[in-house]
């Protein structure tokens, strides 16, 4: 939030709500954000409800550039960005269904029923990958 807040381009209304925010969580101390931080949260059955609330800041660190005014930040119009607006709605869709299903969702890597002679011809073959895959729960199988 504090990050946001020295963006030039948000508006009046927004910076206003985040900074207020601040100094509501003026208790919760910074911490030096790298993907790899977003990488070693683990979340688990209890505290599953913050996943969304990550991927939000996870998005905003993304997109986040430093500005030429020293301090502050501009944030990437990524919504012109047609590769990374395909990704956020697939994770955005997966999300849904993960919250609001009693499936398991997510997208999955699909092998080939084929063997190769040889690796180079085997390295020609396309990736398959679901955006959405969905299946039943485990726990719910046995309900």
């Amino acid at each position: 939030m504090r990050r946001l807040i020295r963006t030039g381009s948000l508006a009046l209304e927004l910076s206003e709500g985040l900074s207020q925010l601040c100094r509501v969580m003026s208790d919760v101390r910074n911490i030096e954000l790298t993907d790899r931080a977003f990488g070693q949260v683990q979340l688990h059955r209890n505290n599953q409800f913050y996943d969304f609330l990550l991927k939000v800041c996870e998005l905003i660190y993304d997109n986040l550039l430093i500005s030429e005014k020293p301090g502050t930040s501009k944030f990437m119009d990524f919504l012109q960005d047609e590769a990374k607006m395909r990704v956020l709605f697939e994770k955005f869709v997966r999300n849904f269904y993960h919250t609001h299903t009693h499936f398991d969702v997510s997208g999955e890597h699909i092998q080939w029923r084929w063997e190769s002679t040889n690796k180079s011809s085997q390295a020609l073959l396309p990736r398959m990958q679901t955006d959405i895959s969905m299946t039943v729960g485990h726990a719910e199988a046995h309900h």
